[in-house]
């Protein structure tokens, strides 16, 4: 259980030779240009759930049946309880802290294709700051492309693209797990935020509760229309 986080989504690419099928539910896998891979089902599965436990049975179930390599990404959506949440971790400080946690990591798990993420060497994964412009996006973009994704409008989720899938379904599960509870700890020693670029959508979530309430009943959909699950 969480203290912050609402629930984790995840965005698994790689390759299959048939749907993987499980008990907690059967899975499609949406077509992804980006991954490169022989098999005769390639793109990307998605998953989310309140529950960690959940989310790691997925990534053992579900782990692509074909070679990973560096064109499969491990794509983490969050979403979290509360607003504020979303707000802190807008501020550059935890920019700072993420960055130190993922280099402390790396020390654990020094998986080369996830080194070469840290770089900024990966096309879709570029060590930039833009909270304040991936915030509004109502559509997917060229911003998206780095190592934290703040979708909010698109998705109400924050998005993390900086993981690779690694070679083995249980080095991806420690990695998600580590992620979560770099969120968690954050969250959990900042108090108070200056961040300013959520009043607007305050403004909006007050008038338009219909649609706002939905981000923090249930992780939005990964749909490319962005509509709510």
């Amino acid at each position: 259980m969480f203290n912050y986080i609402k629930k984790l989504g995840i965005e698994l690419e790689g390759g299959w030779n048939s749907v993987p099928e499980w008990e907690e539910n059967e899975q499609h896998i949406v077509s992804d240009g980006s991954v490169r891979t022989e098999a005769r089902l390639v793109g990307e599965l998605h998953y989310c759930s309140a529950e960690l436990e959940n989310v790691c049975l997925f990534l053992k179930e579900c782990f692509p049946t074909t070679p990973i390599n560096g064109s499969m990404g491990l794509h983490v959506h969050l979403s979290f309880k509360e607003l504020n949440s979303y707000r802190k971790l807008a501020e550059s400080s935890f920019k700072k802290y993420f960055l130190s946690k993922m280099k402390e990591y790396a020390k654990i798990d020094s998986y080369d294709q996830f080194l070469i993420r840290l770089k900024g060497e990966n096309d879709y994964c570029k060590n930039k700051w833009l909270p304040h412009k991936q915030l509004y996006q109502p559509v997917k973009g060229g911003e998206r492309y780095t190592f934290i994704n703040f979708c909010y409008t698109f998705h109400g989720t924050l998005e993390v693209r900086v993981l690779p899938v690694f070679p083995t379904y249980q080095r991806s599960i420690n990695a998600v797990k580590y992620l979560a509870n770099v969120f968690e700890s954050y969250l959990d020693s900042v108090k108070e935020s200056n961040v300013e670029m959520f009043k607007e959508l305050e403004i909006e979530q007050t008038f338009n509760s219909n649609l706002k309430s939905k981000i923090f009943d249930e992780l939005l959909d990964f749909s490319e229309e962005g509509e709510c699950a």
